[in-house]
């Protein structure tokens, strides 16, 4: 995610990064707006997969391949229609998690899911997950809201020379998933590390600028309780699934 949405990252310092890191390339996938591809020209020395993760009435969808926005509140159904309009991927968005995933996406016209994302807790234990990756293709991502969380989730594909071939090869299911999953302790750390940088953001709204103020300033040891009551409740949660 660039700075055009949640994000306190530019284009330019997430080349950077991947290039930092060894990426052969990353996709951006703002919610709700595109507005950070005129910028992807700019670059050749990585491959950038035009993107965009919708916000829809049961949850979010990644769209990759994408290069004109898509309204947000429309149904899961109605986003996935509006990505293949445009000759684009439908991705369900970290399917697994309670907040902000959901457990029926294998019923919606999705081509693929994210298998992993970098921005989850790894004390989120999802026991049916496996069984997953032999129905339907995934991905992979970092979710990173910031540049130093880009590449902690990734995949892996024979080599390719754009963003069209990878996509090619993830339905085709020739990549493998990797990556490091957040324990709490770090999950916290990171969390206030991205609100520090949405206050210096100038498109932060009041509004968030409050809610990052009472993260930053509530003590490390508080919100590790706090997220982990909540991850016992989803991991009982997933169980019973």
């Amino acid at each position: 995610h660039t700075y055009y949405s949640d994000g306190a990252s530019t284009v330019r310092e997430l080349v950077k990064q991947a290039e930092k890191k060894g990426l052969s390339g990353f996709a951006i996938t703002d919610h709700d707006t595109v507005k950070a591809h005129k910028h992807i020209k700019k670059f050749n020395k990585v491959i950038i997969i035009p993107g965009i993760e919708v916000t829809t009435k049961q949850g979010h969808v990644l769209g990759y391949l994408i290069n004109e926005s898509i309204p947000k509140e429309l149904s899961v159904d109605e986003a996935i229609d509006r990505i293949h309009e445009q000759g684009g991927i439908a991705v369900a968005a970290h399917p697994f998690e309670m907040f902000r995933g959901y457990k029926d996406f294998m019923k919606h016209a999705f081509d693929a899911f994210e298998l992993l994302n970098g921005y989850e807790p790894k004390n989120y234990v999802y026991k049916k997950l496996n069984k997953y990756t032999k129905k339907m293709p995934f991905t992979a991502g970092s979710d990173a809201h910031i540049t130093e969380s880009l590449g902690r989730c990734y995949i892996e594909s024979p080599e390719v020379s754009d963003a069209e071939e990878l996509i090619k090869n993830v339905l085709r299911r020739k990549v493998k998933a990797g990556g490091e999953l957040l324990t709490i302790k770090d999950y916290v750390l990171k969390l206030k590390l991205i609100e520090e940088k949405k206050l210096k953001n100038p498109r932060t709204s009041t509004v968030q600028k409050i809610v990052s103020k009472i993260i930053i300033e509530t003590p490390a040891p508080i919100l590790e309780i706090v997220n982990g009551l909540l991850t016992r409740a989803v991991n009982k949660f997933n169980a019973a699934r």
